[in-house]
């Protein structure tokens, strides 16, 4: 009976915490409506603006034009001076899909890039952006090609001659690049 009633237990405590599981399953961006009274950072989702009052889980530095996948709890009972808010939330899990891009007009405004330019001295950089609205740079030193997001970290590289690699497969999907440096 002891065996029943400990078996018991363990079933009902897996099954609570399968229910408490999250999985980020809901697309936010973050967006900046500090113009309108009482606003400030909200989750844009499916069109409709959320008001993050609560994280259960560690938040992270949000900033507008992020993407986060969530998921996420509405507050009942809380007031908000934000016309433009659907609703308040809770969230419950959040990760960070993307992180906006700063704009620039030339590479001496990324500091990262001018760094790279410098150590690397590469033949030519090109700038894309791909279909997912995110802006690359390929920094080409002839035999090598190496791949940067826009905030400098390094995806992948490759050799000119090793055209069945997934990088070089990358680098022949771009299209439409602009050249911002050149030898």
């Amino acid at each position: 009976m002891r065996f029943l009633t400990l078996l018991l237990i363990v079933v009902a405590t897996s099954c609570a915490s399968r229910k408490a599981s999250t999985n980020c399953s809901t697309r936010a961006k973050v967006v900046d409506l500090s113009q309108v009274d009482g606003c400030g950072l909200m989750f844009e989702i499916n069109d409709k603006n959320f008001k993050p009052l609560e994280f259960k889980v560690p938040k992270p530095q949000l900033e507008a034009g992020m993407l986060l996948d969530l998921d996420y709890q509405p507050l009942k009972g809380v007031m908000s001076t934000c016309m433009a808010e659907r609703g308040s939330i809770s969230v419950t899990c959040i990760k960070v899909v993307k992180r906006p891009c700063a704009l620039f007009k030339t590479i001496d405004e990324l500091p990262w890039l001018v760094d790279l330019k410098q150590k690397m001295r590469p033949q030519k950089i090109t700038y894309y952006q791909n279909d997912a609205d995110e802006d690359l740079f390929v920094l080409d030193l002839g035999k090598y090609k190496y791949l940067y997001d826009c905030h400098g970290a390094l995806d992948c590289s490759a050799s000119s001659d090793d055209v069945k690699s997934d990088c070089y497969q990358k680098f022949a999907s771009l299209k439409n690049g602009a050249t911002i440096f050149s030898r």
